[in-house]
């Protein structure tokens, strides 16, 4: 509770059933993480970088993740609540089953191969029709 791990750099950090409770996460890079069953509640975690990680059946609540790196990671069955993924990137992310429905997507860079199995609002699926080059209206 209340760490302060901004810009620390953890190679192959594993967790599990860990959780991080209003904590600074700033810009923390844990590449190749492999986290199972992990809550991030009422944290900070602006630019941190989980690209090519395992983060499974991980919570994010009310957490502020706009601008991270979750290039290539593994996020099948995490849940996104009250969170912030503003121009969060998710390039090459696995996302089935992934519960996007309580976070903020404005700017996502994400690809529609990357969505297959995620669980989204009808708005928040208005938004990434952009993807598939679908035009509403």
């Amino acid at each position: 509770m209340k760490c302060d791990l901004s810009n620390a750099v953890f190679g192959r950090f594993e967790a599990r059933r860990v959780e991080f409770i209003d904590c600074r996460l700033l810009g923390m890079k844990t590449s190749a993480c492999r986290w199972q069953d992990v809550l991030i509640e009422n944290c900070d975690a602006r630019y941190a970088q989980f690209n090519g990680g395992v983060l499974r059946s991980c919570e994010f609540k009310g957490t502020r993740l706009d601008e991270a790196d979750f290039r290539g990671a593994n996020l099948e069955g995490s849940v996104f609540m009250d969170a912030s993924l503003r121009r969060a990137d998710f390039s090459d992310a696995r996302l089935g089953n992934a519960n996007l429905r309580g976070a903020e997507i404005g700017g996502m860079v994400v690809r529609a191969e990357d969505l297959r199995g995620a669980l989204v609002t009808a708005p928040q699926a208005m938004d990434l029709a952009r993807l598939l080059g679908v035009v509403i209206g």
